[in-house]
């Protein structure tokens, strides 16, 4: 299993050298190719009348193109840059969405509040992780993360979700240093025990790793007094965690109606770099 094709979000912020660091270094890795695609929001167009983008975003987005092919031609990796130049969030969000689609891996960055300009919709990331139909990795707006496959954690409740994040992610886990479950006790409706004793091998998230020569550490803890984003998050930094794997939950009706609250609240207050499938 390899990405072959990278897609990554451009925008015209300090931060995406970062995101287009690492889809270069995946791409190599598979003999891939990366897709630049920038895609920014021109705001208050709308309100003024204008018919479209203002000078100021149309060069940024000739800033985007050539640093896209001078990191290109420096990496040796083949790719294309397209751009997205939009009057409406919701138009550029559906544009992503659209190209995430045809890619194998998303990288995308997580929004910051205090720095970023109202050009990148707010929820571009949980839009694009939970509408794509592909694994997203979304980088963190501080710290430097130069390797993702440092250690691994995985958030593990036995539902779909977890399990499709799991297997999207296996690039990076089968190359990861050290592999560490984490086993939510309180979980979806629809798991399926894994820790009764005698259980047949496919029933065992950690056994299953161990059947690819991926070995794993379980951690079972229970989420009853500490919200899950925030059991997983502390849990990170403890084991010095380079890469969370966890699944993507949207808001939906009773009975799961704040299943999407722990997604949304690690996008919100992520510190390392969290691959999520839906």
């Amino acid at each position: 299993m390899a990405w072959k094709t990278i897609l990554v979000h451009l925008d015209d912020t300090d931060r995406v050298t970062a995101r287009l660091d690492l889809a270069v270094a995946l791409a190599r890795r598979a003999d891939g190719r990366v897709i630049g695609l920038f895609a920014e929001n021109e705001p208050g167009l709308p309100m003024l009348g204008s018919h479209g983008p203002g000078p100021a975003l149309r060069e940024a987005a000739r800033r985007s193109e050539r640093r896209f092919a001078d990191t290109l031609a420096a990496s040796g990796v083949a790719g294309s840059h397209h751009a997205v130049l939009a009057i409406g969030e919701a138009y550029v969000t559906r544009q992503v969405i659209g190209a995430a689609r045809h890619a194998d891996l998303v990288l995308l960055g997580q929004h910051d509040a205090g720095h970023h300009a109202p050009t990148v919709p707010r929820d571009l990331a949980e839009q694009v992780a939970l509408h794509g139909g592909r694994p997203v990795v979304v980088m963190p707006y501080a710290g430097n993360h130069p390797a993702l496959e440092g250690h691994a954690l995985i958030a593990w409740n036995g539902g779909r979700e977890a399990a499709r994040a799991l297997h999207d992610a296996m690039p990076l886990i089968d190359a990861a240093g050290a592999v560490t479950v984490l086993d939510l006790e309180a979980t979806a409706p629809d798991r399926a025990p894994d820790d009764t004793d005698g259980a047949a091998p496919f029933t065992d998230i950690v056994r299953t790793l161990a059947t690819r020569g991926v070995p794993a550490t379980r951690e079972r803890m229970g989420t009853v007094q500490v919200p899950p984003a925030e059991l997983m998050l502390s849990r990170a930094a403890d084991l010095g965690a380079t890469l969370l794997v966890m699944g993507a939950h949207g808001h939906y009706g009773y009975p799961h109606l704040h299943r999407g609250g722990a997604t949304r609240q690690i996008l919100r207050h992520m510190t390392l770099p969290v691959l999520l499938s839906h």
